[in-house]
Formats: structure tokens, C-alpha cells, sequence
């Protein structure tokens, strides 16, 4: 009988912590932590076992690479389906987001194979004579988060400022720009603003462990535009159940009044 897990809410997996794969070295540690590097060949696996009745945000934590290229020419796949992946600009550590979509021909306990590619693999001393390390590497993986793709928040984190961006509140703020968004002219608040408002000065956003690349997109319009929707139901139903509570009321009162009529003539 085939064993099954548990499906997770939620994945902080630390390269310290068990699970089954191919193409990993051994863990290390150092003043930040736990690593682990991907190779010697370029595809690494991990099983690991998120919930998939529903989307989740697949963020990798990297904190080295041997080359940009690595980096740029890495792919992710979820049982053999290729994910769109976002590359942040920063390098120490870079990070990887991706939308792990929801699988209805997987059923609760089933396992999720992510796969990584790599382009290539090196080995440090044969790059650089000092290097003393003859391991193929291929990437020093840090973290692993999966969490539901739910976007309550609409936000997008800096990497370094904790203040949030708030992709409704910029459309709210912008109208232009929400029509731009429903009409598909940009992906997002956040594409537009990083376009012509954040560039890539200090006020720029970065990704970080938990971003959302795409706050303020059509999704969270239609998101908003159901929950404002159902506010303003909710909104009615307390309304007309305060009326008949207060209808309900008055004709307790005439039924009191009444019955106290038909007493005295009777008496």
C-alpha cells in the first residue's frame, strides 16, 4: 500500500530540514544558515506535498550563483509542467518567484515534484586556481516557501522597507490605470508603477521570500470588485432585517396594546 503525506497549508523549507530529491550535494552551514547546492548535473528534484485544490506562490530563496547566466537560464517545473518565473534584480541573495498552479488530477496526500534546471554546472577550481572546491555545482539554495496564492492584501514588500505597496489603493488613487489594467495594456499596478513611477532608483520594490509580483492586476480587480459587491449585499441584508425587526417590534407593541384592550372589556 502506498504511503501518503499530509498536505501542507503552508512550506518553510530550510535546506536543513528532510526531503526527497535527486541532484543535491551535502547541507552546509554557515553564519547565515543552512545551504545546500544543487548538482553535479544540471536537474535537481524535490517531493514535497502542498496543498493543490488550490494556487500557491512558489518562492526560492538563492544565495549564490556561479554565474548570472546560471541564474537567468534556471527553469522551474511542477510535475513535468513548466512555471513562469521572476527574477529579482538583487544577487545577495537573488530571488525566484513562481505560481504554483492549482492540479485537480492530484488528489489530497499526492506528492508535488519541483524540478530545477540549471544551464550548466561548474566546477570552482577549474574556473579560478585558488578555488580549492572540486564539486560540479549548480545553485546554493537557502529556502523554499509555498503558501496560497490569496493576495488578501494586495501588496507587494520591499525587500529592504517594510512598507508595503498597495496595488488597489494606487488603482483607486489612478484611475487611468485600472482601465489600462482591465484593458491588458500592462499586467499590472505594480508593472506600471515600477515602468514609470519606481525605475530602478531606492524607491523601487524588490522581491523578497513572500513577494507578489503582480499586485493590483485584473485578478485582484475582479477580487475587489466581488468582495465590494458582496460587502454592499451584506450591507442591504442588515438594513432590511433591521426594518423587519423594527416592523416585528411596533406589531408586538399593537398585539401588547390590543390584548390589554380586550381585557378591560372584558373585566
Amino acid at each position: 500500500m502506498k504511503h501518503k503525506e499530509k498536505w501542507q497549508e503552508s512550506i518553510v523549507l530550510t535546506m536543513d530540514s528532510f526531503f526527497v530529491g535527486t541532484g543535491w550535494h551535502k547541507i552546509q552551514k554557515d553564519a547565515q544558515g543552512y545551504l545546500r547546492w544543487t548538482g553535479p548535473d544540471t536537474v535537481s528534484t524535490m517531493h514535497l506535498f502542498p496543498r493543490r485544490d488550490q494556487s500557491n506562490r512558489l518562492n526560492i530563496t538563492i544565495r549564490l550563483s556561479l554565474s548570472e547566466e546560471m541564474l537567468k537560464g534556471l527553469r522551474l517545473e511542477a510535475d513535468g509542467l513548466p512555471l513562469q518565473v521572476t527574477l529579482g534584480s538583487q544577487r545577495n541573495s537573488a530571488y525566484i518567484t513562481a505560481v504554483l498552479p492549482e492540479n485537480s488530477a492530484l488528489r489530497e496526500g499526492d506528492k508535488t515534484v519541483l524540478t530545477i534546471h540549471v544551464p550548466e554546472t561548474i566546477v570552482p577550481a577549474e574556473r579560478n586556481p585558488n578555488a580549492k572546491d572540486k564539486r560540479r555545482l549548480g545553485l546554493c539554495i537557502q529556502e523554499v516557501n509555498i503558501f496560497p496564492l490569496k493576495r488578501a492584501m494586495f501588496t507587494a514588500q520591499k525587500f529592504s522597507d517594510p512598507r508595503p505597496f498597495d496595488g488597489l489603493f494606487f488603482l483607486k488613487m489612478n484611475p487611468g490605470v485600472r482601465d489600462a489594467v482591465i484593458h491588458g495594456l500592462y499586467k499590472s499596478a505594480y508593472e506600471y508603477f515600477c515602468k514609470h513611477k519606481g525605475g530602478h532608483n531606492e524607491d523601487a520594490f524588490e522581491l523578497h521570500p513572500h513577494f507578489d509580483e503582480c499586485p493590483g492586476d485584473l485578478f485582484d480587480i475582479m477580487q475587489s470588485e466581488m468582495n465590494d459587491q458582496y460587502q454592499t449585499i451584506i450591507k442591504q441584508q442588515q438594513e432590511e432585517i433591521s426594518l423587519l425587526r423594527e416592523v416585528v417590534y411596533h406589531q408586538s407593541d399593537d398585539l401588547q396594546s390590543l390584548r390589554k384592550q380586550i381585557k378591560v372589556i372584558q373585566s
